[in-house]
């Protein structure tokens, strides 16, 4: 998954790409925290920390306690984050390819394509069962770098990528980011929000998706990163298109009742940040 920096020796690389990976699953740790996660003895521990630090792949900062002595708690660097897969080429690359068969629509009719083109390779791919088909996916986006897991509760699924190999791009162009959660809502069959996300300066991209029984009664707003409101210029849905709601009573019911449902499931991805 990582390179291996140029200072780090033979013996020693393997045990300090592990440090790193640690990091960028679980965010800015003690040297303890790192040996409860990862094994090992405290001093060797922080003779890792010490070579990470020396080639400025992880800095820290001194955290001050109620009761004894301030702890070190350690984080990546940039430098260290380009140590992790990022896929710029193959999106560039198939980018061009797409534009040159594009006569209309420009990025957003490309991603349209290529959500539909993934929903149908992907629907008939994974298997049935919601959890098992979270857990899959989960495993399939983390093939392609972006170490994501998949925790299912009864309220709904939530996917997190801890990686974003086309953080850049996602920056620039939050529509992919959109589309990727309607492309999670439409394989897990439910409604799906993203709750945080890293081209926003999240630490991770958190994807909230509420089973279809659960959402079908509510339209979840689109969340643009470009400042657009829902329904503007160029504005997608993050589900998948459902048939519009009728306006009855029992309809308006039904929403109320959802609405109850939406803060457990959001308070679900607060301890991601």
């Amino acid at each position: 998954m990582l390179g291996t920096p140029t200072h780090v020796g033979e013996e020693a690389g393997g045990a300090q790409r592990r440090v790193l990976e640690a990091l960028k699953r679980h965010g800015p740790s003690t040297a303890a925290e790192l040996v409860t996660r990862l094994g090992g003895g405290v001093a060797a521990m922080r003779a890792h920390l010490r070579a990470l630090r020396a080639g400025r792949l992880v800095e820290h900062e001194e955290e001050r306690r109620s009761v004894g002595r301030p702890v070190r708690r350690f984080r990546l660097t940039p430098r260290a984050e380009g140590l992790f897969p990022r896929h710029y080429e193959l999106f560039a690359l198939k980018l061009a390819e797409a534009l040159a068969g594009e006569p209309t629509g420009g990025l957003e009719g490309i991603l349209s394509r290529w959500e539909e083109e993934l929903h149908r390779h992907l629907d008939g791919a994974l298997p049935a069962g919601l959890a098992a088909r979270a857990e899959a996916l989960a495993a399939h986006q983390s093939a392609y770098g972006f170490m994501a897991t998949a925790e299912s509760r009864p309220e709904g699924v939530t996917l997190v990528e801890r990686n974003c190999p086309i953080l850049e791009i996602a920056r620039l162009h939050p529509q992919v980011c959109r589309h990727e959660a309607a492309l999670f809502g439409r394989l897990l069959d439910g409604s799906a929000r993203l709750a945080s996300c890293q081209a926003l300066g999240d630490r991770v991209c958190a994807f909230q998706i509420a089973p279809r029984s659960a959402a079908e009664s509510r339209e979840l707003p689109t969340e643009p990163r470009d400042g657009s409101r829902t329904g503007g210029p160029g504005a997608r849905p993050l589900a998948s298109p459902r048939t519009a709601a009728s306006r009855t009573t029992s309809a308006s019911r039904a929403r109320r009742t959802s609405a109850k449902r939406r803060a457990p499931l959001s308070r679900a991805s607060e301890r991601w940040h």
